[in-house]
């Protein structure tokens, strides 16, 4: 199994790896534990707490293309500067 290149999202790589699924992993791991987090030290049950979990693909999603701006990546292509921020 490989990534293939044809995606302009995946053709930019780091260490064999392309740059936008490690951009995804970080942002959407740290999306995810913030949300959880908040949730906990608002002290809200597991239904609650689940529900904003579900917000943390659109929360990746805005943050994703808002740390493109600064790294000079087009939206749609985080490149290594990307992962860097």
């Amino acid at each position: 199994w490989t990534w293939h290149d044809s995606d302009a999202g995946v053709r930019l790589r780091w260490l064999g790896v392309p740059a936008g699924s490690t951009a995804w992993t970080i942002t959407f791991v740290a999306s995810f534990s913030f949300l959880l987090r908040k949730a906990a030290d608002q002290g809200c049950g597991s239904v609650r707490s689940l529900g904003l979990a579900c917000l943390s693909t659109p929360l990746m999603m805005a943050l994703l293309n808002v740390f493109n701006i600064p790294a000079l990546d087009p939206i749609g292509m985080p490149g290594p500067k990307t992962v860097a921020l």
